[in-house]
């Protein structure tokens, strides 16, 4: 899908940003996560929210970086999102051309309407916020 990408300038360290960055997106879109190494993580399935979660399998790569060349205390948040259809939406999809082959085009115009790039960009605004309220 897409990438979204946020900078901020905060005392905090990597390791403090990713777990503010970790539990804001918990408590927000659920899922679960998985650590890749000190500054990154992967939310898979985060999808509390979202219109028709089932329809989708979701997975949203996190990796938080220092701008050294910048100046002190600046970072740059990057989020990976990327969506696949179901097994849900496979079997609707299946079963729907052969039972309704009139109305199995809906359930593709359903699963192309669900943005979670859009979502996790204001969630990740939110974080933003959260943060600077910290200092």
């Amino acid at each position: 899908m897409g990438e979204i990408t946020r900078y901020i300038k905060s005392q905090k360290g990597i390791a403090e940003l990713k777990e503010v960055v970790k539990q804001h997106f918990l408590q927000k879109v659920g899922g679960e996560i998985t650590e890749e190494g000190e500054s990154c993580f992967i939310i898979l399935n985060g999808k509390g929210g979202l219109n028709h979660p089932d329809y989708i399998n979701l997975t949203c790569g996190f990796e938080i970086s220092t701008l050294a060349n910048v100046g002190l205390n600046r970072y740059e948040i990057k989020c990976n999102v990327h969506k696949k259809p179901s097994g849900t939406f496979w079997t609707y999809f299946a079963l729907g051309s052969v039972l309704y082959p009139i109305l199995w085009p809906m359930l593709g115009i359903q699963y192309w309407n669900i943005d979670p790039e859009t979502f996790y960009t204001g969630i990740l605004d939110e974080c933003m916020k959260k943060i600077k309220m910290m200092e």
